[in-house]
């Protein structure tokens, strides 16, 4: 058989391939076709947080990453305030879950807290596409419901190129990347241990006990490492050419309509640990975001970053404190909050 016939025959079985993927695919995983463009979430919210909230009737919730659950003691800021807090720390989340977590956890509790106190950094709260695929998909659907146009159209579909929207409708193959992968994964990871009675918490927990300190080391280097490439793009630091495609504004509004405060707090970065470090581009950024808060009469902007108060030795790497950090930093972000609340 000639290289030329072979090249027809593997062209023909690709092209019957992906034609049977067209049909299977969205039969398997119950999607329409095409499909519509950015993902599917299930309509089950995460509800642990808004149990928690309802009962501790906290005055203050604090929203983060992983930054909040290692910068602040809750029950020493309680302590140093005299008013009852609730921290709602989602290791490895952005904007997009904040806006999620503020609109499905917190607005939905019987009780809404008067002050909502984010922990951000540098541009963070406009870039809306940060930390929302591969495995952060699974974060968001957690805070999601089964409708979430805002958060499809800012953290996915303006984010793709015409390719890409024709690629995601009508390749399931593409369109269905992660949950092929995601079943993939689960399948490497479960059917063995399965024939040793080994159930999915089991294996969950042999492969953080084997491999999770020295993994978990690499991924957070790598993480740290990607979000410099970009929060600190030339592009991203152009305020104004991103604040209204960010979630920014409608975490502003959601606050306003239920008579909450925003607290928008700045942490330090060992990225640009003194003033004079820093770009002049993210300057200007943070020059326009200070001014752009000042806008409005329910939101706050505490600027942390290179507060002399606080030095190298709160840190353990570029973004996270140490134990030692977290508890000379949670009075310094109490006196700062005391005088907000006594206005």
């Amino acid at each position: 058989m000639t290289s030329k016939n072979l090249s027809a025959r593997y062209l023909y079985i690709l092209i019957l391939i992906l034609l049977m993927g067209n049909v299977y695919i969205p039969f398997h995983y119950r999607t329409i076709y095409p499909k519509p463009l950015g993902p599917q979430f299930t309509p089950k919210i995460k509800d642990t947080h808004i149990s928690g909230i309802e009962a501790s009737q906290p005055e203050l919730v604090l929203i983060g990453d992983s930054t909040l659950e290692e910068s602040v003691e809750q029950s020493q800021l309680t302590s140093e305030l005299g008013r009852e807090t609730y921290k709602l720390a989602v290791p490895g989340s952005a904007t997009a879950a904040w806006y999620l977590v503020m609109k499905n956890v917190v607005m939905e509790s019987m009780h809404r807290p008067k002050y909502i106190v984010i922990l951000f950094r540098d541009t963070m709260l406009t870039v809306p596409y940060f930390r929302t695929t591969g495995r952060y998909l699974e974060l968001l659907d957690d805070y999601a419901s089964a409708n979430e146009p805002l958060l499809v159209e800012l953290a996915f579909v303006s984010q793709m190129n015409p390719t890409e929207k024709f690629m995601e409708q009508y390749l399931p193959l593409y369109g269905m990347r992660w949950d092929i992968r995601g079943g993939l994964d689960r399948r490497l990871r479960y059917i063995v241990p399965s024939m040793m009675n080994c159930s999915t918490e089991c294996a969950d927990d042999a492969m953080m006990s084997v491999f999770g300190r020295e993994l978990d080391m690499i991924a957070l280097n790598q993480m740290l490492d990607d979000s410099v490439d970009t929060l600190y793009s030339p592009d991203e630091m152009n305020f104004d050419r991103h604040i209204n495609k960010s979630f920014l504004p409608a975490m502003i509004e959601l606050a306003r309509e239920n008579n909450t405060i925003l607290v928008f707090a700045r942490t330090g970065t060992l990225n640009y640990p003194k003033s004079e470090s820093e770009p002049p581009a993210l300057k200007k950024y943070i020059k326009s975001l200070e001014g752009y808060f000042s806008n409005y009469d329910n939101v706050v902007f505490l600027d942390f970053a290179h507060d002399t108060r606080i030095d190298t030795s709160f840190f353990v790497d570029s973004v996270h404190f140490n134990a030692h950090g977290k508890e000379l930093f949670t009075p310094i972000l109490a006196s700062e909050l005391q005088v907000i609340l006594s206005k």
